[in-house]
């Protein structure tokens, strides 16, 4: 069949997915949004609230949000899941990237100023925020990045695309705990 667009109000820069049901965003004023009640039977969701922060770019992971504020500073958000997308507090993160992506099984890539990759090490259920970073050598600099199923796109500094399959950078690669994002 025909896929439709169709129009979810509200105003946002930049939005992210993740697992199944949790949608965020940010707007012009670094403000951040999370979609709430998104069902199988309500998939444009029922509204949006406000989180507290500011971030210019969010990422919604399988264990929590992850972003990066103007000054390029890193945080995680705890307490994330299916009915609280919201979450309960953010955690600052050492070091500074200008863009990150969270992917499935608790991958975290990301890219610094000078458009080197990193990936988060150590990201486990019990510590989703992970132990660290480890740079990844690549001949290009990059300046986004996403993460797919087995996967890493990038964007180059002159706009360039390029695709890699990636080692999982020191995360397991296994699933999260059935139920995680279970419709509770």
């Amino acid at each position: 069949g025909k896929k439709r667009w169709f129009r979810v109000p509200g105003k946002l820069k930049q939005i992210d997915s993740g697992p199944r049901g949790i949608v965020c965003g940010v707007n012009r004023y670094d403000n951040i949004y999370c979609r709430l009640q998104i069902t199988s039977r309500y998939q444009r969701g029922k509204r949006w609230v406000r989180v507290a922060g500011k971030l210019k770019y969010i990422s919604c992971g399988e264990y929590g949000h992850w972003g990066v504020n103007k000054a390029n500073l890193i945080y995680f958000r705890e307490g994330v899941s299916r009915s609280n997308p919201v979450g309960t507090k953010w955690r600052r993160i050492p070091g500074k990237l200008t863009q990150l992506e969270a992917g499935q099984y608790g991958q975290v890539w990301g890219v610094n100023k000078r458009g080197w990759v990193y990936v988060r090490t150590g990201v486990t259920e019990q510590v989703p925020w992970g132990r660290g970073w480890k740079r990844v050598k690549t001949k290009k600099a990059w300046s986004r990045i996403t993460i797919g199923v087995g996967t890493v796109y990038g964007v180059a500094k002159h706009g360039q695309v390029y695709r890699t399959i990636p080692a999982t950078g020191g995360v397991s690669p296994r699933p999260p705990a059935k139920g995680m994002y279970a419709e509770e």
